[in-house]
């Protein structure tokens, strides 16, 4: 008689992240059932609930792994080379996790979402590429600037890409997200090379 087969708790979760982002939050149990070639009463057998399995697999974690590349640069190489790679770390995290968080509210978890997440995660994300930003800086790569405001719109220039294209059910190409990241990086980096210009004084209207 053939051995069970044996579906490691990881295969549940990540077929249930895409089941949801397939069919939306109301996806079935018996969906990710099918797709894993098990019963409903087996997936509740291992996680206790419904609730508890959606809470497992769509939870984000607490610390984006784009944190750790962060705080591991930038080094003396090309700047626009390495935030290239920084914008899209960011994007494969916002790209798989928004979704997730979207649905998470969508379901009546979302004091779950931030008492688990916690409220403080997005503005962890801004001070940890406004740390890197400042590195940057001292290295010479770019000029002073407010790296603050500066990690924000990079941050809301990857997480709106991501919003747009879960709103609009339209995933992205990893060759669109690459030019969409290398087209930021060279706006952005164009602007802090020449953020020590001297800055002209608006003309008001209707004045020469």
């Amino acid at each position: 008689m053939a051995r069970p087969r044996q579906i490691t708790s990881e295969l549940i979760l990540s077929t249930t992240r895409r089941a949801v982002m397939d069919q939306g939050a109301s996806v079935s149990l018996n969906e990710v059932a099918d797709r894993l070639g098990v019963t409903g009463p087996a997936l509740l057998k291992r996680f206790g609930s419904r609730r508890e399995l959606m809470l497992e697999a769509l939870m984000p974690p607490a610390r984006p792994g784009f944190f750790e590349d962060l705080e591991k640069g930038p080094d003396t190489s090309s700047f626009e080379g390495q935030l290239i790679d920084v914008l899209n770390r960011m994007m494969d995290f916002f790209n798989e996790n928004l979704p997730c968080m979207v649905a998470l509210r969508e379901m009546g978890f979302e004091r779950d979402l931030f008492k688990v997440w916690k409220v403080r995660s997005p503005l962890q994300g801004v001070q940890t590429l406004s740390l890197w930003l400042e590195r940057a800086i001292k290295l010479g790569l770019i000029q002073g600037c407010n790296t603050e405001h500066v990690a924000t719109a990079m941050l809301g220039a990857v997480s709106h890409r991501a919003f747009l294209a879960h709103l609009f059910n339209k995933r992205s190409k990893d060759r669109d997200q690459d030019l969409y990241a290398r087209d930021l990086a060279s706006i952005f980096t164009r602007a802090l090379r020449d953020s020590a210009a001297p800055t002209r004084k608006a003309t008001p209207r209707g004045k020469a």
